[in-house]
């Protein structure tokens, strides 16, 4: 069996994102396919259930591919599983970690959004002076 017959394999068994990850970089280290391996994080990153689920996806293509684009869907794919103001705070930090500042940004104006009650806005301030201080003013 050839290496891409054994990575297809592994790629079909894949049930939680240290294998879909851990396979995504066998299919670069061993076959330079980014693409394949964008496409199996991908179909990994369908099944999370919460915003920092999704973030381990996005982390892995930075190591992985290098691509701020790619990272980017991700980090987009994750704000639809943010519910609470702290859940936009910590994907704009993610953001803003994985050097992509405008989604960051975005991110955080989003958590503003969602902020209802007092440690809401006091917990984005915070935040924000780390990486914003105009927008935390």
């Amino acid at each position: 069996m050839g290496l891409k017959e054994e990575l297809e394999e592994k790629a079909e068994s894949c049930d939680s994102p240290e294998e879909y990850i851990g396979v995504a970089k066998e299919i670069v280290a061993g076959l330079d396919d980014k693409d394949w391996a964008v496409e199996l994080m991908e179909a990994g990153a369908e099944w999370a259930q919460t915003y920092d689920e999704a973030v381990v996806y996005a982390e892995a293509a930075k190591e992985i591919i290098g691509d701020d684009d790619v990272v980017g869907n991700f980090l987009s794919n994750a704000k639809m599983l943010c519910m609470s103001a702290a859940d936009f705070i910590g994907l704009g930090s993610a953001a803003g970690k994985l050097g992509l500042e405008d989604m960051a940004k975005e991110m955080n104006e989003a958590a503003m959004g969602k902020c209802t009650k007092l440690t809401d806005f006091l917990n984005l301030s915070n935040q924000l002076i780390k990486t914003d201080p105009d927008m935390a003013k």
